[in-house]
């Protein structure tokens, strides 16, 4: 973070612990940096509204039951200033770890949507998913697309290939016609 001297970060996760990791790195700055647990899918981020500039979900709404997922977002679309934008990455269809789900036939709980061993949930994205979850909870999208890697595990001699899901979306900067911004991107919350 010395790299960014006149930026402020904001950090939130569902684990305890997590927030306890970020805590422990050497170059976390209490100053600049508020972290805290939450749960973006059952209440709204105890942070100003319009008051950030960029947000990320880096393999987090994966995690979200599917119904929760629109709250989760409208809840991130609240805090963004008009203008802002939404960084996501998750696991995309057709993913390995999807594959192999679907290859064992068990511990899927709906479409895409299965039960890890250790008790998580995960949920594997298509395009149109995406693209349709950040139209619904007011973002105009600026990409989503897949990115697909083979890795490769050398002590097991495998390939492993990767599918996730990046996309961009951006909150406008005037709102939808009759809309508030106060009000923009709520009105998904069920």
């Amino acid at each position: 973070m010395t790299r960014y001297t006149s930026c402020s970060f904001i950090a939130c996760d569902f684990s305890r612990a997590a927030i306890e990791v970020l805590k422990q790195n050497p170059l976390y700055d209490p100053q600049k940096c508020n972290v805290f647990v939450a749960d973006p899918a059952h209440n709204p981020l105890p942070v100003a509204s319009e008051s950030v500039d960029i947000a990320t979900m880096i393999f987090m709404l994966s995690a979200v039951n599917p119904c929760l997922m629109p709250a989760a977002l409208a809840h991130v679309y609240r805090t963004l200033r008009p203008g802002g934008a939404l960084l996501f990455r998750d696991y995309g269809v057709c993913d390995l770890t999807h594959v192999r789900f679907i290859a064992k036939g068990h511990r899927k709980l709906d479409e895409n949507f299965y039960v890890r061993g250790d008790g998580t949930r995960t949920y594997f994205f298509s395009l149109e998913k995406v693209q349709s979850l950040l139209q619904e909870a007011g973002f105009e999208t600026e990409a989503v697309q897949y990115d697909t890697r083979e890795l490769k595990n050398r002590k097991r001699k495998i390939i492993m290939p990767r599918v996730w899901v990046h996309a961009i979306g951006r909150k406008p900067l005037s709102p939808c016609p009759g809309e508030s911004s106060e009000s923009a991107g709520e009105s998904s919350v069920t």
